[in-house]
């Protein structure tokens, strides 16, 4: 369920120059800085999965670059407590949004996944120490299966900056943390 903070950033997330202001701010991707506004489109952020669950996402976005989109995935949890599986919730919900997109011919001319940036606020007062990787959240495998691991889940990059950020402001964890 929805909490306040929740729906307030809901609602203010709903404007294209603040969710470009969010990426381009708060986070080390700038690739966003010159897009015009009328690239930001938003999109329908419930997906029901092959168990036909339904699940609700926070915030989507797409964001016309060039010929193509990149999705811009803003998970909005304003949570004070550190969520060990978050990477894997995040995992869950970019497979769904995947899902729909194969579902819905939503792909590329040439069928390729598109990239997804995905974003989730964080607002406890210890730093946030879980995992930003799915690949934290494996036992390492034997090293004949290494190789046969899916990319996703390998710990091949650095670590987000300003990981070490504290506060009570909401921060953002996952593709980029900010203090």
């Amino acid at each position: 369920m929805p909490t306040p903070h929740d729906l307030g950033y809901r609602a203010l997330f709903a404007h294209p120059e603040l969710v470009r202001e969010l990426i381009t701010d708060f986070t080390s991707v700038k690739l966003l800085d010159e897009i015009p506004l009328s690239a930001f489109e938003q999109v329908n952020p419930a997906y029901v999965s092959e168990h036909l669950s339904a699940r609700q996402d926070d915030i989507v976005w797409r964001v016309r670059l060039g010929d193509e989109f990149l999705y811009v995935y803003i998970l909005i949890e304003c949570q004070s407590g550190v969520d060990r599986w978050m990477a894997l919730r995040m995992q869950t919900y970019i497979g769904l949004l995947y899902q729909d997109l194969v579902k819905g011919h939503g792909l590329s001319p040439d069928l390729l996944l598109p990239p997804v940036l995905p974003l989730v606020f964080y607002n406890g007062s210890p730093r946030w120490s879980a995992s930003l990787d799915l690949a934290g959240l494996l036992m390492q495998a034997p090293a004949e299966l290494a190789a046969l691991q899916s990319s996703q889940l390998r710990a091949d990059r650095p670590a987000a900056p300003g990981q070490d950020g504290a506060g009570s402001e909401c921060r953002l964890a996952g593709a980029a943390v900010a203090a």
